[in-house]
């Protein structure tokens, strides 16, 4: 018996970017520029160890069995506090998700959001994460063209006037692969534009706490009025990418669909990596730690 599988997920060839880090991970000295792997030095790693120690010894059953589906509490009343403190964001009427690294939510978006045919509006040079999850749900990502501030205002709204289209998604910050930060102006004209062809913006944040030269730049969410902005953001970058913790920050409605649909096929994140993210975050000056972070690199 042979099995036929759909058009959609045959079309894609091998991920030579990934191909050639796990070729290399058994390399000595092997740096790899294809993927956003932190420097070790950057991994705070007797402070995780020490969080890992303590909670195991704590509570040990506490992570032996299951837990709550939308993460761990005392990570996302941390994560909001930040997110309401550090980055402007207003929380009322928004919901939080606790994910298995940002890359999680690449695939939860589009499968909640789309429907075959949709249109995806992105960079024309991104994250191939990002494009292949549009295409696995039969949505069409769609490049714009770009210039050195990111994204092209008319362009995406020629593309837009085809009115299939479902939302934007930006890497405002450092932009993977082409390291470009939007300006603030650019932003807002790119809101403006999501805002007359009633779409959503996916803002992929995994870089933006660890800007080590220049002004930071206020992000979409911050300054989302219309409940129209889906803000990912991760630890990885700043803590340990093996901890596989990220997080979604959106309108309520929107979240707890994503969140349903996660529970029905994904279940619940791990418990020993969401509290030691919390107990790190509880322990230390994290802001401190974002210097040391941003200094190495």
């Amino acid at each position: 018996m042979s099995f036929s599988l759909p058009e959609r997920v045959t079309l894609k060839g091998p991920n030579f970017i990934r191909e050639v880090f796990e070729r290399g991970v058994g390399v000595p000295g092997f740096i790899s520029f294809g993927i956003g792997n932190p420097a070790p030095e950057a991994i705070p790693v007797k402070v995780i160890q020490d969080a890992f120690d303590a909670i195991v010894h704590d509570n040990p059953m506490s992570l032996l069995q299951y837990g709550p589906m939308q993460g761990d509490a005392r990570l996302a009343e941390l994560t909001l506090q930040r997110l309401s403190a550090v980055h402007h964001m207003n929380l009322e009427g928004q919901g939080l998700i606790i994910s298995n690294g940002a890359g999680q939510l690449l695939g939860l978006v589009p499968i909640t959001v789309l429907e075959p045919g949709d249109e995806v509006y992105m960079d024309d040079y991104t994250f191939t994460s990002a494009i292949n999850s549009v295409r696995n749900m039969g949505g069409k990502a769609i490049g714009i063209k770009t210039d050195a501030h990111g994204m092209i205002p008319s362009e995406l709204e020629s593309a837009a006037k085809s009115g299939k289209g479902k939302y934007i998604y930006l890497i405002p910050n450092f932009q993977n692969p082409t390291g470009i930060t939007m300006p603030l102006e650019r932003r807002k004209e790119i809101y403006a534009i999501a805002s007359k062809y009633d779409l959503f913006i996916y803002e992929d944040d995994p870089y933006g706490e660890i800007r080590f030269a220049g002004e930071h730049v206020p992000s979409f969410k911050s300054f989302d009025t219309e409940n129209r902005v889906l803000y990912a953001g991760s630890y990885s970058k700043t803590l340990s990418a093996g901890l596989r913790v990220g997080f979604l920050l959106g309108p309520e409605d929107v979240i707890s669909t994503i969140q349903a649909l996660k529970n029905n096929t994904a279940g619940q994140m791990p418990l020993v990596t969401q509290k030691v993210v919390a107990h790190v975050l509880d322990h230390i000056n994290y802001d401190e730690h974002l210097e040391n972070v941003r200094a190495v690199y």
